[in-house]
Order: C-alpha cells, then sequence, then structure tokens
C-alpha cells in the first residue's frame, strides 16, 4: 500500500507540474497574442489616421493616431505617421518625433521633405539647415530649396525668400521652383501693381516677370497652377488676361485651380455674365467632392448669386465640413439672414474651432451685438487660430468688423502666452508695420 500510495504522489506530482507548464505557456500564448495583436491595432490606426488626415479629416486623424501611440507608441510605423500628422497640422511637436524616428528608422524620402518643412518653420537656424542639408543629400535639392525659402519667410525676410528662391531656380530650372518664385513675386509686389496707377520700376519689372513664369509653365503640368496664380495677381494685362482665361476654360474640370479665376476674368472682362457662368459651370461642379463644390457655391456668392450657391452645399455638409461650412454661411451673410448664421456655428460639430467662432462673431457684430457677445466670440476665435497657426487670416476680418481694438488687445494678450509668443510677436510686428508703426 506504501508503495502505491508512493506511486500515486509521483503521478500527481507530475501531473501538476505538467499543468503549471501548461498554464506558464498558456499565459505567455496570451501575452504573446495580446502583444502581437497590439501592435497590428496601433498600426492599423495609424494607417487610417494618415488616410483621414489625407482626406483634410484632422479631428479624425488626430483621435486615431493618439490610440495608437497609447499602444504602441515607439512603434517606428505610428511615430511615422504621427510626425506627419502633426506636420500637416502645423505643429512644432514633429520636428522631435521625426528625429525619434531617425533614431529607429532610415528616414524616407516623403519624410525628409516633411521634417525639412516642419524645421524651417518651427526649428533653430541650425535644426533648418541641417534638415535641409539632409533632404538635399538625398537627392531632392528642389525641395531643400524650398525649405530655405521657407525658413526665409517664416523669419519675416521676403526679399531675401526671392533671392533664394532666384537663386534655386537658376540652379535647378525646377517647375516647382519658378511657380514658387512666381507666387513670391506677387506676393511681394501685387499689392502695389493692385493699388498704384504708377507702379514703380522694381514692380513692373516683376509683373513681366510673373507673366514670363507662367507662360513658361504653360506646357507643364503645373499649367493650371500657374493660370490659377497669373489670373488671381493684379500683374498681367487685359490681352494677357484674356489669354490665361482662355486656356484655362479649354479644361472644365472641378479640379482645374485655375477654373473659377478664370470665369472671374471673364465676368470682369464683360466676356461672360455670373449667370452665363452659372450655366456652363453648374454641370461641372454637381457631383464633385464637397470642397470643389464648396468653392464654387463662395464663387457664386460673391458674384451676387447667393441663393444658387445655397443649392450647391447642404445644412447638414455645412456642419461636418470646414470647407462647407465657410460657402454655406457666406451665402446666409450675402442674404443677411445672421441669425441662421448663429446657428450653423452652434450645429457645425466638426468644422475647425477659429472658423466657426470667426462667422459666429461677424453675424453678432451684424445684429449689432458687438460690444459683448461679438467681441467674446473675435477673442476665442482669435485665440485658436493662433493655436493652428493662422492668425493672419483672421486679422483682417476683424478690422472689416471695426473691431481692430478688440483684437489688438486679443493680441497683445496671446504675446504673454508662453506657448504662443514668439508666433503672436511675429504677428504683432508684421501688423504694427504695415500700419507704419
Amino acid at each position: 500500500m506504501k508503495k502505491l500510495s508512493r506511486r500515486r504522489r509521483q503521478i500527481l506530482a507530475k501531473a501538476l507540474a505538467a499543468g503549471a507548464i501548461a498554464v506558464v505557456v498558456a499565459g505567455l500564448a496570451v501575452a504573446g497574442g495580446y502583444h502581437a495583436f497590439a501592435g497590428w491595432r496601433a498600426r492599423d490606426l495609424a494607417a487610417k489616421a494618415t488616410e483621414n488626415c489625407a482626406a483634410g479629416n484632422y479631428r479624425m486623424a488626430w483621435l486615431q493616431i493618439g490610440s495608437a501611440r497609447g499602444l504602441r507608441p515607439d512603434d517606428p510605423g505610428v511615430l511615422r505617421a504621427a510626425a506627419h500628422i502633426e506636420a500637416a497640422l502645423g505643429l512644432a511637436a514633429a520636428l522631435e518625433d521625426f528625429d525619434r524616428l531617425a533614431e529607429k528608422s532610415p528616414l524616407a524620402p516623403a519624410d525628409l521633405q516633411a521634417r525639412a518643412e516642419t524645421a524651417a518653420r518651427h526649428g533653430t537656424d541650425a535644426q533648418a539647415e541641417r534638415a535641409a542639408k539632409d533632404l538635399e543629400a538625398s537627392g531632392n535639392a528642389p525641395a531643400a530649396a524650398n525649405a530655405r525659402v521657407l525658413r526665409q519667410l517664416r523669419q519675416g525676410d521676403l526679399d531675401r525668400a526671392i533671392a533664394e528662391a532666384r537663386r534655386a531656380v537658376e540652379a535647378t530650372g525646377d517647375d516647382d521652383l519658378e511657380l514658387s518664385l512666381a507666387r513670391l513675386l506677387v506676393r511681394r509686389h501685387g499689392p502695389e501693381l493692385a493699388r498704384s496707377r504708377s507702379p514703380g520700376a522694381e514692380a513692373l519689372l516683376a509683373a513681366k516677370q510673373i507673366a514670363g513664369l507662367v507662360d513658361s509653365l504653360a506646357s507643364t503640368p503645373l499649367a493650371d497652377q500657374a493660370l490659377a496664380l497669373g489670373l488671381g495677381s493684379p500683374s498681367a494685362d487685359p490681352a494677357t488676361r484674356a489669354r490665361w482665361a482662355a486656356a484655362a476654360m479649354r479644361d472644365l474640370s472641378p479640379d482645374n485651380p485655375a477654373l473659377l479665376p478664370a470665369a472671374t476674368a471673364l465676368v470682369a472682362a464683360g466676356a461672360q455674365s455670373p449667370a452665363d457662368i452659372y450655366r456652363r459651370l453648374r454641370p461641372v461642379f454637381d457631383g464633385s467632392p464637397i470642397g470643389r463644390r464648396a468653392a464654387f457655391a463662395l464663387w457664386l456668392s460673391g458674384a451676387g448669386m447667393p441663393d444658387e450657391a445655397l443649392t450647391l452645399v447642404t445644412a447638414q455638409e455645412s456642419a461636418e465640413s470646414t470647407a462647407a461650412f465657410g460657402a454655406h454661411t457666406e451665402a446666409l451673410f450675402r442674404l443677411g439672414n445672421n441669425e441662421a448664421v448663429i446657428a450653423a456655428a452652434e450645429a457645425a460639430a466638426n468644422v475647425d474651432a477659429d472658423i466657426k467662432l470667426a462667422a459666429r462673431a461677424r453675424a453678432e457684430y451684424a445684429l449689432g451685438r458687438g460690444a459683448r457677445s461679438g467681441a467674446n466670440s473675435l477673442r476665442e476665435a482669435m485665440a485658436e487660430a493662433a493655436r493652428r497657426g493662422r492668425l493672419e487670416s483672421i486679422l483682417p476680418d476683424a478690422d472689416a468688423l471695426g473691431a481692430s481694438t478688440v483684437a489688438d488687445e486679443k493680441l497683445v494678450e496671446l504675446c504673454g502666452d508662453p506657448a504662443l509668443a514668439d508666433y503672436a510677436f511675429r504677428v504683432a510686428r508684421d501688423r504694427l508695420s504695415r500700419r507704419g508703426r
């Protein structure tokens, strides 16, 4: 009996040991399975976030990349997606994430370009030049030159940016750089060409150079963008503008950026009426993506056809898209329906906060409520715009509302915010220089 009992104990011990091993193995398998699942899920979320960012759905992209980082913060695929999304949103944090990514994986050409552009906007001089040199060393000299131009612009030196672009065009002959140079010349000399009956010699030379650059790009894939720039600038004479408009109207596609500038030129020249343009282009834009329809709706409102504009963008679309919201509310403004604008702003769940707050402020000022609610909405809009790096775009609206004092006071307040001080000071300096102060 004792031998049998000992034998049973041995069998039991072996069974317990085997069971314990099985439990450990099963636990490791579960842990390994979760680890693999978490990695897959993080990369899947990162991929979806990248797709949403490319589609302009920044809110969803931000939520998804945040979830991905919660699962795998150091995964190269997650880091890459996060850096690109932050760069698209104009956030300085992208620079740190690109540096972290470089420690784990070689930077791809798109990574190098996005890092150079981010460093130009937010980095030190040393960081900006190092990123530009790395991009240049990868074989992309034109993009490196564009990053250097961007750096000069960020520092407020438009003349040096133009000089940098000229050197790059002469060195590379790159089409993108030619277009960039034309844009810089329009930015530098466009105001003088528009307001002066007798522009100076430098502005007149720039007008000739702009026209030459637009014409030189006519046979390239950038033709439509060049025509859009030329038609939207005051640099061309009537005959040149008519020639450019005719060229642009040969491509009746909602994706053609020169189409609406050409329509504006034709109406301004008396060649066609807004109603003619509407009949000709409505079939082109019907069924196109919301951003394209919104652009045409804005054009119609500006041409005195706000009722027709409202047929292109629905109230529901206005609540879900920043572009649609802008077009929808502009038509309502033109119709004098300011209460409807406020209602649209309240219903706009997925519209950028600065855009809907600015629209609300405009409506409240129009309704005579500027002293309190209008001013508060404007201040909130400026704060949101500053966080997105587009404060410059809201200040002219504030001035148009007669709220320059409110805007100036808020700008001073933003200069005291450590997170926004550098940017706010730069905007304030530019604003004062435009006033001659």
